[in-house]
């Protein structure tokens, strides 16, 4: 077996270790959050309602951005000193306003698709304010830069040319408060410093930027580890670089084994505790790797498609989580799996109908006990106690099962 060169491999494992720990510690209140698109509406209307001594300065080095970006388009027109700027007001996710013209502002971060004649309302609000159609401009700010849907528009595409622009959240905007408003926001103005510190992160993030720019810095120190430095030549780094790819593909590759054996392991021995409690029950156990499930049932529950059935669960899911989920499906008749719910439900003085929508009839959650982090962590005994436990708790539904079935199944017995 061909040599590895595993001094190599520790070396990069330790640069990756010490350039993590210097990184700071990492906390974005917008990402813990989970801000939704008005957030994001909020959080840039609150920039733009900013005023000093100097007027609205964040305002205007937004529009100063804009027209520098849209030369060619009508953007210098705009004479708006005392803006009025409302977020949600008529529907609308930003508008700004003064007596003469008025900017529309549509928010698309999270790549909402375009509602029909969506534009085409806003422009016509905004008429019914008393604001010319030639003083009125829109914004179209989606994550990544691409382009309206004509339909959004009606019949205002080809009028608004020229007062129309596409404003980018990880493109534009992101250089906009980097490079001209964060430059510029005095040093007694702490909240909106660190407000404007805390969106341009969340906005690295949201764009993969700020693990770019990590994963090049590292990349940087391991080269200079092995000898590439910015005085080697082309081939010399590219000589370097393919023996350390091909180290690492080696090292991957019997990681990669490694990990099938030990997941083979896990999984084995769930099916052989499983297998050994309903097998002589008469049960089917069967791990379906594609669909993410492992279900257990009766040949006569098929007609109806029916089964208990562990969701969400593969071979990663028993070293990774700390809880699994059992649940009883109905697949195959959707007004039975809504009986099956009711008599499940009365069984247990339990209402769970609300809870539970087609195909589930019942489910219940299960976490690994003692403490421990995984399934996987279980000692054998341990594991065998575990799904014993809940394969107990769900055997009295296998009579109700068959009970419901029976006047289904022989609809000509009488009791």
């Amino acid at each position: 077996m061909e040599q590895v060169n595993y001094n190599l491999i520790d070396d990069c494992l330790k640069i990756n270790h010490q350039y993590i720990e210097k990184l700071p510690y990492h906390l974005n209140i917008i990402e813990e959050l989970h801000s939704n698109e008005n957030a994001h509406s909020r959080i840039l209307a609150k920039l733009l309602q900013y005023k000093n001594q100097h007027g609205f300065v964040i305002y205007d080095s937004f529009l100063n951005f804009i027209v520098s970006r849209n030369q060619d388009k009508d953007f210098n027109k705009i004479k708006i000193h005392n803006p009025l700027i409302t977020q949600e007001e008529e529907r609308i996710d930003i508008w700004i306003r003064d007596n003469n013209y008025a900017i529309i502002i549509e928010n698309k971060i999270f790549g909402a698709g375009d509602q029909n004649e969506q534009i085409k309302r806003y422009i016509d609000v905004t008429k019914r304010y008393h604001y010319d159609e030639k003083a009125i401009f829109v914004l179209y700010m989606p994550s990544f830069t691409r382009e309206s849907s004509k339909q959004t528009w009606g019949n205002y595409k080809d009028s608004f040319n020229d007062r129309f622009a596409v404003v980018s959240f990880n493109e534009d905007v992101l250089e906009w408060l980097r490079n001209y408003v964060l430059p510029n926001v005095t040093i007694k103005e702490v909240y909106l410093r660190s407000a404007i510190e805390q969106y341009i992160d969340y906005l690295e993030g949201y764009s993969s930027r700020r693990e770019q720019a990590q994963k090049k810095e590292l990349l940087l120190l391991i080269l200079n580890k092995i000898g590439i430095g910015q005085s080697a030549t082309a081939d010399e780094q590219y000589h370097r670089i393919m023996s350390l790819h091909r180290t690492l593909e080696k090292v991957r590759s019997r990681c990669d084994e490694k990990l099938r054996r030990l997941k083979d392991i896990v999984i084995n021995e769930f099916d052989r505790i499983t297998k050994n409690y309903y097998q002589p029950k008469g049960m089917i156990c069967e791990f379906k790797e594609n669909y993410c499930c492992y279900q257990i049932k009766k040949h006569e529950w098929e007609t109806k498609i029916m089964h208990f059935e562990w969701i969400n669960f593969n071979q990663d899911s028993l070293f990774d989580s700390q809880k699994l989920t059992f649940v009883i499906h109905v697949e195959g008749d959707q007004e039975f799996q809504k009986t099956l719910t009711n008599i499940i439900s009365h069984k247990l003085n339990e209402d769970n109908s609300s809870t539970n929508s087609y195909p589930t009839c019942y489910q219940k959650t299960y976490y690994i006990p003692d403490g421990k982090g995984s399934f996987a962590e279980l000692s054998t005994d341990e594991k065998k106690s575990f799904l014993e436990g809940v394969y107990n708790n769900f055997m009295l539904f296998v009579d109700v099962i068959d009970k419901a079935l029976k006047p289904v199944q022989n609809p000509n017995e009488k009791e």
